[in-house]
């Protein structure tokens, strides 16, 4: 855009009267300008959120398959365990049956 914008204003100071147009022409580079930066924030800024998105998912996943793994682990050790609690209706409260 600056080659655009040298050129625009080597012609302004060569056209005198006939400046109008030149001078629009600079304006619409201008603006042309100012928003080719903002759709150039605007993609660094998605592709950013992109990024994060695909971290959350796969840090989501890791935490899911860890909790899966400890329930999965608590399970194992139970049934090791094998501990059935009956009701007692004595004063020393449930009965622990180790099988």
């Amino acid at each position: 855009m600056k080659c655009v914008h040298c050129f625009i204003v080597s012609l302004h100071g060569s056209q005198g009267s006939n400046s109008q147009p030149l001078v629009m022409l600079s304006k619409l580079t201008s603006a042309i300008s100012v928003k080719q930066k903002l759709i150039d924030e605007l993609s660094e800024k998605q592709r950013s959120a992109k990024r994060m998105t695909q971290q959350y998912d796969e840090q989501l996943n890791q935490l899911e398959q860890a909790i899966h793994q400890m329930q999965t682990r608590r399970d194992q050790e139970l049934a090791k365990l094998s501990i059935y609690i009956t009701p007692c209706p004595g004063k020393n409260g449930p009965t622990v049956h180790w099988v």
